[in-house]
């Protein structure tokens, strides 16, 4: 009897040690899994902000090229994120940031920890949430499994990225001022004379967004931007003036609305009575 007694307590130690083992793998396993789902996370915004940044570089170049504002680019987004391609045209910039190719990398990562790597149902939409930064938002269901079976993860993504406008340049200077680059650098006009002739921009609800520059919309929205157009700095660079327009950007680059001088800035400076009160001026 001692000796089945000592046998049992034998088993019941072995099977509980077992037991202890199994689940401290589990658990390790867990652990790296739960590790890589986290890196996966933190990776997606980077991977998303490439694509998105190259994207609208290439509809810049192409304004800088063509001497043309760029149609449907909600759509082109779309392409370039799902098929690396813009208005039908390969794109080397793209090679290696497109949907497929991101899944693709995180797959390759996943197999080297023996795990399954799936992104299904991806939404992208682009847009502006504020006049400084175009918002990429990418969302999806996120599927990581074990190949053992050990655990699993299936949840619902949302990755934003958001991409400075500062890194471009204004698509009116492009079109409109032969090529001339004029770059969103944001300013202060409490120093009127010095923020008109840098051509800086500041945040105004009755300008265009930087979305709507790329296709050449002049309506306001509640994130445009403006700056003043240096006529001088146009002149230089073999441009015709009209020195009696407002040089507000959206309004010297489409309606031309006549403008009056104000005292202590440039000659060449003319404002339009609705941007008066804005700037906290009067005409001269």
């Amino acid at each position: 009897m001692l000796a089945l007694l000592i046998a049992a307590i034998f088993v019941l130690s072995l099977t509980f040690f077992s037991g202890f083992l199994q689940r401290g793998a589990t658990q390790k396993r867990v652990g790296t899994l739960d590790d890589f789902v986290f890196s996966v996370e933190e990776d997606l915004p980077r991977q998303v902000f490439v694509n998105g940044f190259r994207t609208i570089f290439i509809l810049d170049d192409r304004i800088a090229s063509t001497g043309n504002y760029q149609s449907n680019i909600q759509d082109v987004f779309q392409e370039a994120f799902f098929n690396g391609t813009v208005y039908g045209e390969s794109q080397s910039l793209l090679v290696g940031t497109t949907f497929s190719e991101i899944e693709e990398t995180l797959r390759a990562r996943g197999r080297k920890i023996s795990a399954n790597v799936f992104i299904t149902s991806p939404n992208l939409s682009v847009e502006q949430n504020n006049p400084w930064e175009v918002r990429y938002l990418l969302s999806a269901n996120l599927f990581i499994d074990d190949v053992a079976g050990q655990a699993s993860w299936n949840k619902t993504i949302v990755v934003e990225s958001l991409i400075p406008i500062e890194s471009f340049f204004d698509p009116l200077y492009l079109v409109n001022a032969n090529g001339f680059a004029n770059s969103f650098v944001q300013g202060d006009f409490s120093d009127l004379p010095a923020h008109a002739t840098n051509s800086r921009y500041v945040a105004s609800g009755d300008a265009p967004s930087f979305l709507q520059r790329i296709e050449g919309n002049f309506s306001d929205s509640p994130y445009g931007v403006e700056s003043f157009v240096n006529l001088n700095e146009l002149s230089a660079h073999g441009v015709g003036v009209s020195s009696t327009s407002s040089v507000v950007d959206h309004v010297y680059f489409s309606v031309k609305t006549e403008g009056c001088s104000v005292s202590g800035m440039p000659s060449w400076f003319k404002i339009d009575d609705e941007h008066l009160i804005f700037y906290g001026v009067a005409c001269a």
